[in-house]
């Protein structure tokens, strides 16, 4: 991915190219805990390679920056970066993290943008649920590197020692080069933990408008928890689990659900 867009001196650009597109409508895809936008190039070239993407990226990740430490500073930097740049009709595309900023940078832009972005949130919840399989060591080595790794013992070694076992492991398997810096993945590291944090404090808000929910198998579409946060949730259930979701397994069936929803927002354009 490439920045987008240059930033203005001394702030940073949190916005960045996922697929530049010519089609109609623009996504824009929130980052999860891992706070990389990168989980969603799959995806949206298998929407389509015609698809306008753009992905928001926490801005720890960049050099001399901190993360942000709250859900609602980096749904209003966000915010912020979009506004401009927003031409086209878009949809705001979120999974896990991701869901709770694509809504809350939703509703800070609806009077903002000339059509109300649609909201689309891929197995996420209003409230972060911590899982037995979550956790930063867990999301940067497994989600975010892709590195098969036990994460269990990693937290009880001294960081450098942890972070020294997960490069070597992720170069074993081809994952990472065997040279990358260790001070890359602590800055990596401490982006997912304060996401998780700032995850853990949220309060999500009400929703005034519709968020189209996509759920791993197993969920009960009339019982989803975003029934009570939005105006409207409308679910689909799609037959992969909570891990597939985004893997290779689940792509196909998610960019079914969302490349559905494009059409109805180019409609829209010319009411």
């Amino acid at each position: 991915m490439s920045d987008s867009a240059t930033a203005a001196p001394g702030r940073a650009n949190p916005l960045v190219t996922v697929q530049p597109g010519t089609g109609e409508s623009a996504l824009y895809c929130f980052h999860p805990l891992s706070g990389s936008a990168a989980v969603y190039g799959p995806l949206v070239a298998r929407i389509g390679r015609d698809q306008q993407a753009y992905g928001l990226q926490a801005v720890g990740l960049l050099d001399g920056w901190s993360p942000d430490p709250t859900v609602t500073a980096m749904a209003r930097r966000y915010a912020t970066a979009i506004q401009p740049h927003a031409t086209a009709p878009a949809v705001f595309l979120g999974y896990s993290l991701g869901g709770v900023l694509a809504v809350e940078t939703a509703g800070l832009l609806a009077d903002r943008l000339r059509v109300p972005p649609r909201v689309v949130l891929i197995d996420c919840d209003p409230l972060y649920l911590p899982r037995d399989d979550s956790g930063p060591w867990q999301v940067l080595v497994r989600q975010t590197l892709g590195i098969d790794l036990p994460v269990a013992g990693l937290a009880a070694l001294p960081v450098a020692d942890a972070l020294a076992e997960v490069r070597a492991a992720g170069a074993r398997q081809g994952r990472i080069p065997a040279r990358m810096s260790l001070d890359r993945l602590a800055v990596m590291l401490r982006v997912c933990e304060a996401n998780e944090t700032a995850a853990a404090r949220h309060v999500t808000l009400p929703y005034p408008g519709t968020v189209h929910v996509v759920r791993s198998a197993g969920a009960e579409p009339g019982g989803d928890s975003w029934h009570a946060f939005a105006d409207r949730a409308v679910v689909t259930v799609v037959p992969v689990g909570h891990h597939d979701i985004m893997g290779a397994a689940g792509v196909p069936v998610v960019a079914d659900v969302v490349r559905a929803l494009l059409p109805v927002i180019r409609r829209a354009r010319g009411r």
